[in-house]
């Protein structure tokens, strides 16, 4: 699995980088979370709260975007931009 994650403050892109998980042994919403968690960990951010929002979008688009209110702690991003590539 093959998944871009982009950082914005505003229009201007900050970050984009792309993390893969190749276990198939593990499901996918599991390796999904290890590529979001290894993102959130590089950039030191905290991870955001996955909402049902989230799912539908990202079925629907193969993206899904998380804002300041996905996170705990204000974010030094206004959003996080997650864009499934495929497996």
């Amino acid at each position: 699995m093959k998944v871009e994650f982009s950082l914005y403050r505003g229009k201007i892109l900050l970050q984009t980088e792309i993390e893969e998980c190749n276990d198939y042994s593990i499901p996918f919403n599991m390796r999904l979370q290890n590529c979001l968690e290894e993102f959130c960990r590089k950039c030191d951010a905290d991870l955001p709260i996955w909402m049902s929002n989230n799912t539908k979008e990202l079925a629907a688009f193969h993206l899904t975007t998380f804002s300041e209110e996905h996170f705990l702690r204000k974010p030094f991003f206004d959003r996080l931009v997650l864009k499934f590539l495929g497996d």
